[in-house]
């Protein structure tokens, strides 16, 4: 009955992480998981401790807080029974025929370590020593147990040997849906027999071998935001930083022209043309716009031209134009008084004279 027990869990193969031989035929002792994966922590030292363990890191490097899946790791944890990751830990789901270590991250035999039966010389507790050699070779049987799998013999029992995505369960137990495991694809994950596809959302694509989906830098792909933008790629997609005179569109995958006359309050007393990235005021003769084309302004040609516009006379300014105007002289209100008015001049004729 001690013997029975030796492998009795691994009854077929279902989905799992990459193949691991057969456990050995007796419970060991409790081994913590820095002796069974001492790179776990990478650079650095890995000291068990109460329930996991802990890392002290070489100079130069610091503990990340970011989880590790132990599960993920080979050789695969727990061997006689099923990983579950927690954080900063993981614990052993057990078969049956075996119980949780006190740290629960091993399984071992559900009675122990095996100790040799007592008797009489001769004999094993009262059983016949051919009676316990009498080994049933249950991978003769037919059909053949290890669906999937290869049936090795054992004294008093035996295991599967699984091909890589397959683990020993009992019998009739199904095979392990990566796809529950949220961090197998970012996408839709498609589970098959032996081990999962990634359906990948828009703007992901699946790695090769089957590995999850990874985002797809657009900006490298392609003339994205060209030539009125640049491209900035995010998580599944990307989005376009635009030049002045140019906006995104709603889904910032492109840019295009902001046409400034129709939001107003440019060009005001003329005509707004709008051009790619810009727009253009088209204010009447003798007016020009402001620096920020905000309005018309009327231009003070006398200001500007000074004497080359009237010579000897007096340059006006009118709006949108100038005037000039003959200072006082003999040949305004011959006879008269000329008197200069703005705008022009005024003739006062003696009494019994019109201008």
């Amino acid at each position: 009955m001690v013997l029975a027990r030796v492998c009795a869990v691994a009854r077929a193969c279902a989905q799992a992480p990459p193949r691991r031989r057969c456990p050995p035929p007796f419970a060991a002792a409790v081994v913590s998981i820095c002796e069974r994966n001492p790179q776990i922590c990478g650079p650095g030292r890995c000291v068990p401790r109460q329930g996991g363990y802990t890392c002290l890191c070489h100079p130069g490097f610091w503990l990340s807080t970011q989880d590790v899946d132990e599960c993920r790791r080979s050789p695969w944890p727990c061997p006689n029974g099923h990983c579950e990751n927690s954080v900063g830990s993981y614990r052993c789901l057990c078969s049956p025929g075996y119980r949780p270590s006190a740290a629960g991250t091993n399984c071992q035999g559900q009675w122990g370590p095996w100790v040799p039966p007592t008797g009489t010389p001769g004999s094993l507790g009262g059983l016949s020593l051919a009676r316990v050699l009498a080994d049933v070779d249950e991978c003769a049987q037919s059909p053949p147990p290890c669906t999937h799998g290869c049936c090795e013999n054992l004294p008093g029992s035996y295991c599967c040997a699984c091909p890589t995505s397959y683990w020993g369960t009992v019998p009739d137990e199904p095979y392990i849906d990566e796809c529950k495991n949220h961090l197998a694809c970012p996408g839709r994950c498609a589970n098959t027999e032996g081990s999962f596809r990634c359906e990948c959302r828009h703007g992901y694509r699946a790695g090769t071998g089957g590995a999850p989906c990874t985002d797809v830098n657009e900006c490298l792909e392609g003339d994205f935001c060209f030539p009125h933008g640049e491209c900035l790629n995010t998580e599944g997609s990307y989005t376009c930083l635009c030049a002045q005179g140019y906006t995104s569109t709603p889904q910032g995958t492109a840019c295009t022209d902001v046409d400034e006359c129709q939001h107003g309050g440019v060009c005001k007393g003329g005509r707004c043309a709008n051009t790619d990235g810009s727009f253009e005021c088209h204010c009447p003769a003798g007016f020009r716009t402001d620096a920020d084309k905000a309005l018309c302004q009327d231009v003070d040609e006398c200001q500007e031209y000074s004497d080359s516009l009237c010579g000897a006379q007096r340059c006006d300014n009118i709006p949108g134009s100038y005037h000039c105007c003959q200072l006082f002289g003999p040949q305004l209100c011959w006879g008269g008084v000329c008197l200069n008015a703005s705008p022009g001049f005024s003739c006062y004729c003696p009494s019994g004279y019109y201008y």
